[in-house]
């Protein structure tokens, strides 16, 4: 049971890094095509790459950065109305959150309150850095010489202090 919730949240982890690279490539293809980089590309045709997919914001702090960073690049810096981003914010929420920007007007306003309205909620320093915390402290704790798990619990450790790390930034 402990073990494949380990796997499980070792895909998980896996998954939000392949996420930020992919994230991370888009922007430098974002980049190189809107002309604040000199183009790489010597026949100048843009590569036609897959849509990158958002995962739904849970409401755990510990995932707020991957969700917004992934939310402002994909869909907020896009140039269509901002009601349509609302839809899309409420689409990439999981009903808790999304209750607290329900009451919202589909407005331009609206959805501009319910960006701050997130913001203030979950882009709190402090409570991102203690859910990584309460992360790292409720690994399991490795009694005598396994190296498989002591690898694991390495790798573990590693993600979340990149992720730390990387939120306090």
């Amino acid at each position: 049971m402990i073990l494949q919730q380990q796997h499980e949240k070792h895909e998980r982890d896996e998954q939000i890094v392949q996420e930020a690279k992919l994230l991370d490539q888009k922007l430098k293809y974002q980049q190189l095509f809107d002309g604040t980089q000199p183009s790489a590309l010597t026949d100048g045709v843009p590569a036609k790459l897959p849509k990158l997919q958002i995962t739904k914001f849970s409401g755990l702090f510990r995932d707020w950065l991957r969700f917004w960073n992934q939310f402002t690049a994909i869909i907020d810096s896009q140039n269509i109305s901002p009601i349509t981003k609302f839809s899309y914010l409420k689409e990439h929420s999981d009903p808790k959150v999304k209750r607290s920007i329900d009451g919202l007007p589909f407005t331009d306003k609206g959805y501009a309150k319910a960006k701050e309205i997130l913001v203030e909620k979950y882009a709190n320093e402090s409570e991102i850095v203690n859910a990584y915390v309460e992360e790292i402290i409720s690994l399991p704790t490795i009694n005598g010489s396994q190296p498989r798990k002591i690898h694991s619990f390495f790798e573990n450790c590693d993600i979340m202090y990149n992720r730390w790390k990387h939120s306090i930034n």
